[in-house]
């Protein structure tokens, strides 16, 4: 593959151009401080210079006058655009000075000397909402309201010894699905000793706890909270798996039960999945308000499930408990929308012909040879790509672009 077939098709704000030259300036600011009696200046080092770019850029031939009018409008347009430059790749970018040439010598060809540079975000304070705060103050809510239903629905006083004996079993199945949906995560010494050994004492204990709904509720909330401080994305499954456990809130029921102990039976199991599903869920989104995300993508599609979730256990819950879901909700969707505006996004990059890792990070990100080496390496682990000095032509690959 020759040198030529590198180049990028160059275009500024989607009006192309070929080009006949291009040079760039690069460097660092320093300002220089002279003082008297010393041979030899200081330089205070101010930061690395703004990128300029100069590209003599031309177009010609037929319909030369509409496509010189189309770049003439893109260099018009107010703010930063995007610049393809035939060897850097995509830019964002300025265009600081612009000068057209036409000469009768040369019918059909319309010359531009363009000066670009390239910008940035204005560095400024920004006022930022305290999103896990939020997130917390409201998850705490939402978990005294679901308890609270919890105490008022669960009970197995005044009733037969059987009811109570089911109430037990369902409790330690419970807790069995819960150390399974944790099995997964890797706890540190201490945290695995404490949870291991709180989810077997509740096991022990399951047959008083029913006869304690307000100590059952705040048991299995404690024991699923116990992880809370882990990655957030390992959490988030493992808080999916116990959710799923419990069975959707609006999975259709089966006909009542025709005795009002074996209804007193089936609210009790009703009761205990409801608890586990909103705590599981109040909890993810407590996790959620944690996790470090890698993209835009990543921290809506949390935002979505963790949503969606929310808000069918809110149609099912009693007024104070829907209430404090929903506020949960709100509080959940503001904040990862909030959190996921200044992630990268993910954008789909098809090379036409199979290079290595490294050109194609310095193709999409035009960045210094150093940071290039890591896009690369980032581009290889997230498309799997199984040898990075192959990537394949044609295959559509996932990249990370700037927000």
């Amino acid at each position: 593959m020759s040198w030529r077939d590198n180049l990028r098709k160059a275009s500024f704000r989607g009006a192309s151009f070929f080009y006949s030259s291009a040079d760039g300036e690069l460097g660092r600011r320093f300002q220089v401080h002279e003082y008297p009696g010393q041979d030899r200046a200081y330089h205070e080092d101010l930061g690395a210079k703004t990128p300029r770019h100069r590209i003599e850029a031309y177009v010609w031939g037929a319909g030369a006058l509409d496509r010189a009018a189309r770049l003439r409008a893109a260099i018009a347009a107010p703010g930063s655009g995007a610049l393809v430059h035939p060897v850097l790749g995509e830019l964002t970018v300025a265009c600081t000075e612009a000068r057209e040439r036409h000469t009768t010598r040369d019918g059909g060809y319309v010359a531009f000397s363009l000066t670009f540079e390239e910008t940035g975000d204005v560095p400024r304070p920004r006022a930022r909402a305290a999103t896990g705060a939020r997130i917390d103050h409201a998850a705490g809510g939402a978990m005294g309201a679901a308890q609270s239903d919890f105490k008022n629905t669960f009970n197995v006083g005044g009733l037969p010894q059987f009811v109570a004996a089911d109430g037990a079993d369902k409790v330690r199945a419970g807790i069995d699905a819960l150390t399974r949906a944790f099995s997964g995560v890797r706890l540190g010494g201490a945290d695995a000793a404490a949870f291991a050994s709180g989810a077997g004492a509740a096991r022990d204990q399951a047959a008083s706890l029913v006869r304690d709904p307000a100590g059952l509720a705040q048991k299995l909330g404690g024991l699923i909270a116990l992880p809370l401080d882990l990655p957030g994305g390992r959490l988030a499954g493992a808080l999916g798996r116990l959710y799923d456990y419990a069975g959707p809130a609006s999975a259709p029921t089966a006909a009542a039960p025709p005795t009002a102990t074996r209804r007193a039976q089936q609210g009790n199991a009703d009761a205990l999945s409801a608890l586990i599903r909103r705590t599981a869920v109040i909890h993810g989104a407590r996790a959620a308000a944690r996790e470090t995300f890698a993209n835009r993508a990543a921290a809506l599609t949390r935002r979505d499930t963790l949503a969606q979730a929310l808000e069918g256990e809110s149609l099912t819950a009693p007024d104070p408990t829907y209430r404090a879901l929903t506020a949960l909700r709100a509080e959940v969707v503001q904040g990862l929308d909030a959190r996921a505006a200044g992630l990268p996004r993910l954008r789909a990059v098809t090379p036409i012909a199979t290079r290595p890792a490294l050109a194609l990070a310095h193709d999409i990100y035009g960045d210094t040879p150093a940071a290039a080496v890591g896009m690369a390496d980032a581009l290889v682990r997230r498309n799997r790509v199984r040898h990075p000095g192959f990537v394949p032509g044609g295959d559509t690959l996932e990249v990370t672009v700037d927000a």
